[in-house]
């Protein structure tokens, strides 16, 4: 069937237009929803929502900083103690509009946070139209559906998630290339865009690739005719494009993905995959309606497929019309039943998520169902004039029937309103229709064009609007961000301009929380990270030096006491709290509610220490033990930074019979049951009764433990609440507090909340057993210090991938640099390698030889490399492929083609001079050559024609 004849006002109108607006409207749209919603920079409400609050808004503030060359690319000392950054280079650092943090000062992070999102949205309807445009030409099809694309549910359940930014306007530029590519055109969008993918973000760029290959062989099997003779041509054609569009990316994702090893990649194993119902499908279609999300849809929801129910009853159509081709139809309803299976079984899901199974926004690859519903719609409203009124009553008696199905349940995420409301835009599209059927020399097509334009509009703001007032009961309020972070960057700023040193600095209250990622939001050397892409052994080998641990993060927090700090080289700390009585800190300056407190004992990142700290083993048992040995080892000399109290009593204090235990009772409990079962048995007999350190506040209204002693000494006291649960680094609770400044002959008395219903006799020995209490001795850390300080040692950063110095070492000491160890960092010694160990269960360290060397530390990440050449060749191979591959494999397409003709004609031609009838046989022979040979060249040379039959066949197909 012909494409639709363009209407006067198309023929005129220029493309330039409906490309500008195909971006604007939906901008324009969702301008005018923060409006209404007053947020930022229209009010005080913020799209920091959730995640962006903890990651996205911090790790984008150092993508700004690092497009104008102020950050490392490869490695950061702002993760961590310092930490690969290919995992964050090819997951968000390169998302859309980024930069744009970088150009703004801190306190309009907020407003430019709306910006980015909202551009990255609309820049999805941009590559959409240009999708449409591709299949159908310029026009108001594009338009309507490309803004539903634009806005549909899974951008605007995310429109706070910076990461999943890059995901959907690659996929129609994928779409447009293997169009292109199948219909013998080059195959340049489609190599670039599969490049784009994986190097933006290499996750995503699995779901694209996933996509491609469904999209092509449902294709190809269905294809019919068109590809005749010619499907291995085209499968050859295909798999060198998508092997030249994956490799092309390699620097990017070959190390992103290797620096996910001892971590994210780790999280899953076969025992995950399961054939078990994901879901009730049923369910799944609750989310095509308006404003089907909020906060339990984030954490684990349904997929987000909403397009609105015109696209939903065209797709319906699609389906029901007579006039489509049965090939079309089982192509459309094979790829939309994979990803069907996919939402309802938790297999088929988890490979769709790269094998991985994704904590909090589940169904990742969503928008490409919503691609298929609206190419479906979109391949249906293009000869909508054709469609019989019977199959549209049909229709919509099929959704009703649905929709009373699907909501024989109850939902919290979508409500009656929205779902009648969705009808009745539905039924007034219809409505506009039949009046234009009906009369369209006074209703025309432009017109009924124009409101279902304007209604689509309508569902795509009310959608946008009810989402986003749904899920920012999570978000953070500007002046809240403003009043936090104007009184802490300044410090931060002031101190990096006075100190040219390398160091370390933190702030103890942080604004990400317990995420940990403020070192990334101000730019400073911190020992805080949170993300999926950080390795196991450092969150743990840091918790057990005492740096909070809580799931895939570590944070900085009150509490932390200056033996840690000292350790790893936190010299600055911006607090609200008074340092000077906690930790002996000297207090520089005031800003509002923030002081800059300065660590005179603080350790250089590179140290000359004692041979035995290669000897130290830390474990969970107790920070205090871990810090005494630690430090005695690194200055060689036996003096404890820690003194642990063991005459402590604990009693349950709501109960009619007291449980009454002493510490040394508890510990040998607890000894025993380590003894006699597996941890994990331990770690479940106390789950269920969470605690947390009250300091001496005794709680109202829930039981408690008590502890109590006499203090033994001056000084800080300090506590460490490790059970089996925290031991996991699954409770936001710090396990090690600062109970406060005791003299001798004090009673310390404090108590831990626990949930009562679940204590009993075993319950407690397990958390009392495993309860430390110590006084810090801040005149032994100040010595030990200095005797590691008065060692010859010096470090340069030169950048973040070099560090180099000096040393002078004496007999039996090691090189000890207080920066996670990394396969990727290389050691030079006087310009020799040398070998880089483990120390501390986190750290890196050398052998020193004696006398006085020079050192050089370098970084380069695994598989870097190897991606670089990869890539390398790659490109090259790409540029000759679409420069001589066309030409060239055309002629030995021909010449096999001649070779076959000819050896069938060697056969006919003996058999024919047998018979009469043989002096036909050239002419057949002939005309085998001519449909063979030339077959590619034609194809190629006729796409753009509407008579070639390929092109014919996509104007109807909807993929």
């Amino acid at each position: 069937m012909p494409l639709l004849r363009k209407s006067r006002l198309e023929r005129r109108s220029s493309p330039a237009l409906y490309i500008l607006l195909s971006f604007f409207l939906p901008c324009a749209i969702m301008i005018i929803a923060l409006i209404g919603l007053e947020v930022s920079p229209f009010g005080d409400h913020s799209l920091i929502i959730s995640d962006a609050h903890g990651y996205y808004i911090n790790t984008l503030s150092y993508a700004g900083r690092m497009l104008r060359g102020l950050e490392g690319i490869t490695y950061s000392f702002e993760k961590g103690l310092g930490g690969n950054m290919t995992g964050h280079l090819n997951g968000i650092l390169l998302t859309p509009f980024a930069f744009l943090l970088g150009l703004a000062d801190i306190s309009r992070y907020p407003a430019v946070y709306s910006l980015i999102s909202v551009l990255n949205l609309s820049l999805a309807g941009l590559t959409m139209y240009l999708f449409l445009a591709d299949r159908y030409g310029h026009g108001r099809i594009g338009l309507i559906f490309s803004v539903s694309y634009a806005m549909m549910g899974f951008q605007t359940a995310n429109v706070f998630q910076a990461v999943f930014f890059c995901a959907a306007p690659i996929l129609p530029v994928m779409a447009l290339g293997l169009t292109r590519l199948m219909k013998g055109r080059s195959p340049v969008i489609y190599i670039f865009s599969i490049a784009w993918g994986m190097a933006s973000n290499a996750y995503f760029g699995f779901v694209l690739a996933v996509a491609s290959v469904l999209f092509f062989f449902t294709e190809l099997a269905f294809g019919g005719e068109a590809y005749e003779g010619r499907r291995f041509r085209l499968f050859v054609r295909y798999a060198l494009s998508s092997l030249c569009g994956g490799l092309i990316a390699a620097v990017l994702w070959v190390p992103g993905f290797l620096s996910l090893r001892g971590g994210r990649l780790d999280q899953t194993s076969l025992g995950d995959f399961s054939f078990a119902e994901r879901q009730p499908l049923l369910e799944i279609g609750a989310k095509l309606f308006t404003g089907a999300n909020n906060t339990g849809e984030l954490v684990s929801g349904h997929p987000n497929i909403f397009v609105g129910l015109l696209p939903v009853a065209l797709a319906i159509l699609f389906f029901l019309d007579r006039n489509t081709p049965r090939r079309h139809k089982y192509k459309a309803a094979l790829l939309l039943s994979v990803y069907l299976l996919a939402f309802y079984i938790t297999a088929f899901d988890m490979l769709m998520h790269g094998g991985t199974s994704p904590n909090w926004f589940n169904f990742r690859y969503s928008y490409v169902f919503s691609f298929l519903i609206l190419t479906l719609a979109a391949s249906l409203w293009q000869r909508l004039e054709d469609v019989p009124y019977g199959e549209m009553k049909r229709c919509l008696v099929i959704m009703i029937i649905a929709a009373v199905l699907i909501f024989s349940r109850s939902y919290s995420f979508v409500m009656g309103g929205e779902v009648v409301l969705d009808f009745a835009l539905l039924m007034a599209v219809f409505l506009a229709f039949w009046m234009h059927r009906r009369r369209p020399e006074v209703n025309p097509r432009r017109l009924f064009d124009l409101i279902t334009l304007l209604l689509v509009c309508i569902s795509m703001f009310l959608n946008y609007r009810i989402s986003i007032k749904n899920i920012r009961v999570w978000e953070v309020k500007t002046s809240d961000f403003e009043n936090t972070v104007m009184n802490v960057d300044p410090l931060v700023q002031g101190v990096k301009a006075a100190d040219q040193g390398f160091y370390r600095m933190e702030v103890n209250k942080q604004f990400s929380g317990t995420c940990g990622n403020d070192p990334m939001l101000y730019g400073y050397n911190g020992v805080g990270h949170g993300g999926s892409n950080e390795r196991n052994f450092v969150r743990s080998g840091l918790n057990k030096l005492g740096v909070p641990w809580f799931d895939m993060r570590n944070y900085y927090a009150d509490g932390i006491p200056a033996a840690t700090d000292s350790l790893l080289g936190v010299k600055y700390v911006v607090a609200e709290e008074d340092l000077t009585e906690e930790k002996g800190y000297e207090r520089r300056i005031s800003l509002g509610t923030e002081g800059l407190y300065e660590n005179h004992d603080v350790l250089p990142v590179v140290i000359l220490s004692g041979a035995g700290v290669d000897e130290v083993e830390t474990d969970f048992t107790s920070v205090f033990h871990n810090l005494n040995r630690a430090w005695a080892a690194l200055a060689d000399r036996e003096e404890a930074v820690f003194t642990e109290e063991e005459d402590i009593r604990f009693r349950y204090c709501d109960r009619s019979e007291d449980l009454a235990l002493t510490a040394g009772e508890a510990r040998e409990a607890v000894e025993k049951a380590d003894r006699e079962a597996e941890a994990a048995s331990s770690e479940s007999q106390s789950k269920d009764s969470e605690s947390r350190v009250l300091k001496s506040e005794k709680p109202d209204s829930t039981s408690c433990i008590e502890y109590t002693w006499v203090a033994r000494q001056d000084g800080p006291v300090y506590i460490y609440q490790r059970n089996a649960l925290t031991d996991l680094g699954r409770t936001t609770e710090p396990t090690l507090t600062w109970l406060g400044n005791y003299r001798r002959g004090d009673t310390v008395t404090g108590y831990m909340a626990v949930d009562g219903s679940q204590m009993n006799e075993a319950a407690m020995e397990e958390l009392c057993g495993r309860f430390r209490a110590a006084y810090a001795n801040p005149q032994a850390l100040s010595r030990l210090s200095e005797t590691v300080r008065a060692r010859s040692v010096t470090v340069e950063k030169e950048r973040e991938t070099r560090l180099t110095g000096s040393f002078t070492a004496e007999e039996g000491q090691v090189l000890l640099f207080t920066i996670p160890w990394d396969q990727g960092w290389s050691l030079y010694i006087d310009g020799e390698p040398a070998e880089l160990r483990m120390t501390l269960d986190v750290l890196m360290s050398a052998d020193a030889p004696v006398g006085a060397h020079t050192y050089a530390l370098r970084y380069m990440p695994a598989g870097l490399r190897l991606g670089a050449v990869v890539s390398a060749a790659a490109l090259v191979f790409t540029i000759l492929y679409l420069a001589l591959g066309r030409s060239v494999g055309d002629r030995l397409w021909a010449l096999a083609a001649k070779r076959r003709a000819a050896a069938q004609e060697e056969p006919e031609a003996s058999e024919a001079s047998d018979a009469p009838e043989a002096s036909d046989a050239p002419e057949e022979s002939d005309t085998s050559e001519k449909t063979d040979a030339p077959e590619e060249p034609d194809t190629s040379e006729k796409a753009d024609t509407p008579e070639e039959p390929v092109e014919t066949e996509v104007s109807h197909d909807p993929i």
